[in-house]
């Protein structure tokens, strides 16, 4: 090439030689701009830079226009020679200012007439013209010569260059953070993403550190969960840093296991052969560090798992990432269980959520968090039903869409246009697993959509024994599919599986019916169990499984089974909670109220327990269609003969004839009730059936005739370790005291009665009344603030419970009162 000067030919350096090229950025319009003044400033920068070069070692071989050529013997001499030059010229107080950039590349050369004609000097020039102004770029080949001098450049990737057929891997050595001017090499065939990865940020780095060291990862999760996405993520995050690059091989559409190999030789453009030595491993072994991403392994498992064990016997520099909905059992697997986001408030479901909603053109308010947090925790955090569920708020307004998804899922289509078929809607997402199940499989998936929360194993090995009659129940192989989610030390059906399967059952009626009569026997049992822990007991036990003991009264009720116990249960954590009955359970319950009265026992337990919980909602028009019921139920308990089934009828309807006026009746009841039940192996009674004798004597005329009754309920209460009724006696007893003036006593009950009862029910929140009440009455100090802090509670108890509203009243006069009495105190001193 063409210099302005040559070197002496006999100084140049030969062999494996270094090359550097400068040149001045923009010199063309400086010079059109300038003129001499530029020459000047370009000689006076070029003699800066020739001394930087011959003061390291350096040769230089010749200058062309406002560049410089330059070879080394020594590549730490060359980088060290570039980025003097860089900061030289940098320092070089100049009119114009010039900025120079530099490249270095490293190969086999040999001078010829004071020159060289070698590729390395090719590639050196490519370089030089990839830096940006003010940087020094390095090759590969040169930084591996460079020895200790090379642990303080940057690696930038691999680029291609303009004629130069492989691709060039560069550090920049000096200068600005800036990319390279040239292309980078796309190391995956992973397309840019269109959105953003929400809330996987501890999941990428996750595997981005295990893919480290370990040769296969596999990441399992349910249907809809963001694998695949996650895992592209990973290969396109780590592509730069493996040589051989990271690609993504979709099995998707493999069918048979055999298919697995060759869809991994066309992915990375190793076509199979017949040769007998295998030419994945050969392409591979040619590459270097290579990760291969193997999405949608479940339905070729067995290829899957064959061929990650031959690659890691067989090809050393190859990582693997495989996505599943199961592992896939391979020797030195590590295996990553991606679980649903969170769907807390503000956390990454409710991100996803609005992130989504916002593309889709409807923008979610502040005000509307709520909501949104709720469809998220309905949608169990599933990424992929929330962001289906936040497109649909084009067409449906945010509260329609939560009330939708909370009682009738099928009227929200969750579909999409786009993405694989298998991805377009949650229903393709279960069908592409359910055909991987066995016929015994899909039956016991099928079934477990009856549990409404979270069940055991024990649970649901109870109820798929008794649905399906016989065979071993397959759990265990169901959540490794992924298609049950292991949740702590329960499981859970996602939202995902659970509404497309749940509908499949109900289209085999004989099926949802042996599935439902299971989940009855299965709340029966369970709250038998649960009896021996006494009634307060039973409650707490209990407790965890409210949402699907409330399925299993549902499905008695339509149905026509029996499940008392389970009532009661249920009946008393809705009043300790203070959400009262479902509406949809109360609509059941009143259907049965208004049909003929059972003649069989079971079924009159179960109006019994069902009456009980329902009382003052208004099952019927007026009191005395309720009264009627009542002394029918008794009479068929009577004529049935049994003496256990008339005390339980007398009992669950005596308050009815307290609440419709005939006080004396339900006074006679409870006689015989104590008299034919007495303190023996009773679950709920006697001292509930005293408190609710005192009750009808507490709303008569003379309420202090109450309290021998509710002093003997304490009693009994005591004896038998009810202690539930105890503390309900003891607060009605204090509100008795209360109204005759006895306040320390009343105060002293109250606080008794607190010790024992459930800090959120709704009997806990009078009670506080109650006692602030007579706190203030005391004039004790801080009863106000106290009062104050109960009065806030049981205004929000009563917007759910209107029965409240009398004890809200009562404490609302009392503290109005001390505070007038404050106010002439005051006015007086």
């Amino acid at each position: 090439m063409p210099r302005s000067a040559l070197a002496d030919a006999t100084a140049l350096p030969s062999g494996m030689v270094t090359f550097l090229f400068t040149d001045v950025v923009g010199s063309t319009r400086l010079f059109q701009e300038h003129g001499d003044t530029f020459v000047a400033a370009l000689q006076r920068t070029q003699y800066a830079v020739r001394g930087a070069i011959e003061a390291a070692g350096g040769v230089v071989v010749g200058t062309e226009g406002d560049s410089t050529f330059a070879a080394f013997w020594s590549a730490a001499s060359a980088i060290t020679a570039a980025v003097t030059a860089q900061d030289a010229a940098a320092r070089l107080q100049a009119t114009p200012e010039l900025t120079i950039r530099a490249g270095l590349h490293t190969g086999y050369a040999r001078p010829l007439e004071g020159d060289y004609l070698a590729m390395p000097v090719h590639v050196a020039a490519r370089v030089a013209s990839a830096a940006g102004p003010g940087q020094v770029l390095v090759s590969g080949d040169t930084i591996a010569r460079a020895g200790a001098i090379a642990e303080n450049v940057v690696e930038l990737g691999a680029f291609e260059l303009r004629d130069v057929a492989e691709p060039v891997r560069l550090w920049r050595a000096a200068g600005p953070d800036e990319p390279p001017r040239a292309s980078p090499v796309r190391r995956t065939n992973v397309q840019p993403a269109h959105t953003s990865l929400v809330g996987r940020d501890a999941e990428l780095a996750e595997l981005t550190r295990l893919l480290g060291t370990q040769r296969l990862v596999t990441l399992v999760g349910t249907g809809g969960i963001g694998k695949t996405r996650l895992a592209s993520q990973v290969a396109t995050t780590l592509a730069p840093s493996f040589p051989g690059g990271a690609w993504l091989v979709e099995l998707a559409s493999v069918d048979h296991d055999d298919g697995v190999a060759a869809a991994v030789h066309l992915t990375i453009g190793a076509p199979p052969t017949d040769a007998a030595e295998d030419p994945l491993v050969v392409e591979l072994a040619r590459r270097g560090d290579t990760l291969l991403v193997l999405d949608n392994c479940e339905h070729v498992v067995q290829g899957a798992a064959e061929l990650a064990d031959r690659l890691l016997r067989t090809s050393p520099t190859t990582r693997i990432l495989a996505t599943s909905r199961e592992s896939l059992d391979v020797a030195d697997e590590r295996v990553v269980r991606l679980r649903p986001l969170d769907p807390a408030p503000d956390g990454p479901a409710a991100t996803l959520f609005r992130n989504r909603a916002e593309r889709a053109g409807c923008a979610v308010p502040a005000a509307d968090a709520s909501l949104v947090t709720e469809v998220c925790r309905v949608l169990d955090g599933l990424p992929l039903a929330i962001e289906l569920a936040a497109s649909r708020l084009g067409t449906m307004p945010l509260g329609e869409l939560r009330n939708a998804l909370l009682g009738n899922p099928d009227a929200v289509p969750l579909t999409s246009r786009r993405g694989e078929h298998r991805q377009r809607g949650l229903d393709e997402l279960v069908d592409w697993s359910v055909r991987l199940l066995s016929p015994a499989e899909r039956t016991d998936l099928m079934c477990l959509t009856v549990f409404a929360a979270r069940f055991t194993g024990a649970d649901a090995d109870t109820l798929l024994s008794a649905a399906r009659g016989s065979g071993r129940p397959s759990l265990a192989e169901l959540a490794h599919r992924g298609l049950v989610d292991v949740d702590g030390d329960r499981y859970r059906m996602l939202f995902s599986v659970r509404t497309p399967m749940a509908r499949q059952l109900a289209a085999e009626p004989e099926l949802a019916a042996a599935a439902e009569t299971a989940l009855v026997t299965w709340a029966n049992e369970r709250a038998e169990s649960a009896r021996s822990a006494g009634w307060r007991g039973a409650v707490d036990t209990v407790a965890p499984e409210q949402a699907n003991l409330e399925a299993a009264v549902r499905a008695a009720l339509r149905r026509g089974l029996a499940a008392p116990r389970v009532v009661q249960l249920l009946g008393r954590l809705w009043d300790d909670t203070g959400t009262g009955i479902p509406p949809d359970i109360a609509e059941l319950v009143d259907r049965l109220a208004q049909a003929p009265v059972p003649q069989e026992r079971a079924g009159l337990l179960m109006l019994l327990s069902c009456l009980s919980v329902t009382r003052g909602l208004g099952l019927h028009a007026g009191l005395a269609d309720r009264l009627g019921l009542a002394n029918e139920i008794i009479a068929r308990a009577r004529e049935l003969g049994d003496a256990e089934t008339v005390v339980e009828a007398l009992s669950e309807l005596a308050p009815v004839f307290v609440v419709g006026g005939d006080v004396d009746g339900a006074r006679t009841l409870y006689a015989e009730i104590i008299a034919a039940a007495g303190a023996a192996g009773q679950w709920h009674r006697p001292a509930r059936d005293l408190v609710n004798l005192a009750i009808s004597f507490h709303i008569g005329p003379e309420p202090l005739e109450a309290l021998p009754w509710y002093d003997r309920a304490v009693d009994v209460a005591l004896q038998t370790g009810d202690e539930d009724n105890r503390a309900v006696a003891l607060a009605n007893s204090g509100d008795v005291l209360i109204s005759a003036g006895r306040l320390r006593e009343a105060s002293a009950r109250l606080r008794q009665a607190l010790k024992l009862l459930n800090p959120t029910s709704r009997i806990s929140t009078g009670a506080r009344a109650m006692l602030a009440d007579a706190l203030v009455r005391l004039d004790e100090p801080n009863a106000m603030d106290f009062a104050r802090d109960a009065e806030r509670d049981l205004a929000e108890m009563t917007r759910v419970d209107a029965s409240m509203a009398d004890y809200l009243e009562r404490l609302r006069i009392t503290i109005r009162a001390a505070e007038q009495r404050a106010a002439a105190r005051g006015a007086g001193g």
